[in-house]
């Protein structure tokens, strides 16, 4: 019981997964994004911490030129 009990949660797992809706985003907001984190990691910030500060800005300022078109990670949160 315990095997069939431990493939139905894996099975599970998986087809949450699966219906996760793939977000791509914006050409130009990855555009943004590498060159603010490229400036960052030249004045010394480490890679991850550079990454993360480049995410924050690069959508900040994406979603404030394109409201109609915002950079998020979550569906039911963009406008319609």
């Amino acid at each position: 019981m315990e095997d069939t009990c431990s493939h139905l949660q894996i099975y599970n797992s998986m087809v949450l997964y699966l219906r996760k809706e793939v977000v791509t985003m914006p050409k130009g907001y990855e555009k943004m994004r590498d060159a603010i984190k490229k400036d960052l990691v030249k004045k010394g910030k480490s890679p991850e911490a550079a990454e993360k500060e480049a995410k924050r800005i690069a959508a900040a300022t994406w979603n404030k030129h394109h409201p109609d078109n915002p950079v998020t990670n979550k569906p039911h949160r963009k406008k319609k």
